[in-house]
C-alpha cells in the first residue's frame, strides 16, 4: 500500500464524523484551471480531484509547470501535436508504472484519471480573444 494513501486511513480513522465530512465535501470540489494557449484561447476547466488527493493546490502548481515546459519544447522545434501526445502518455505510464504496487492498479488509476481530465475538458469554457480586422 501507498506509504501516503496509508496514513491518510489511518487519520481518518481518527477523525470525528463531522471533520469527515468537511474533508470529504472540500475533496469532493473539482480542481479550477484556466490554461491559455499559445493562440490565446483560453479553456477554463474544472478538474475532477480522485478522493485521495493530498495536496489539491500542489497538484495545481505541477499541472501550471507541466504545461509550460510542454509548450516551450513545442515551440522550440515546432513539434506536432501527435508528438507532444505521445511523450506525455509515455510520461504517466513510467509515473504510473515506477509507483511501488501493483500494475495493475496503478496502470487503471492512471486510464480512470486520464479519461476523468479529458471528460472535464470537454466539458470545460472555452474563449478566443478577438480576430480579424477592424
Amino acid at each position: 500500500m501507498d506509504k501516503g494513501l496509508g496514513a491518510s486511513k489511518i487519520l481518518l480513522s481518527q477523525m470525528s464524523q463531522q471533520q469527515i465530512t468537511f474533508l470529504e465535501m472540500i475533496m469532493a470540489r473539482p480542481l479550477p484551471f484556466t490554461a491559455i494557449t499559445d493562440t490565446g484561447d483560453k479553456f477554463d476547466v474544472d478538474f475532477p480531484l480522485h478522493e485521495a488527493t493530498e495536496a489539491p493546490m500542489r497538484v495545481h502548481q505541477l499541472l501550471e509547470d507541466i504545461l509550460a515546459v510542454v509548450s516551450r519544447e513545442a515551440r522550440r522545434d515546432g513539434m506536432a501535436n501527435g508528438d507532444v501526445l505521445q511523450a506525455c502518455a509515455m510520461a504517466l505510464a513510467i509515473r504510473a508504472r515506477v509507483i511501488v504496487a501493483d500494475p495493475e492498479v496503478t496502470t487503471n488509476l492512471a486510464k480512470d484519471l486520464t479519461l476523468a481530465a479529458l471528460e472535464a475538458v470537454q466539458r470545460a469554457d472555452v474563449s478566443s480573444p478577438p480576430s480579424g480586422l477592424a
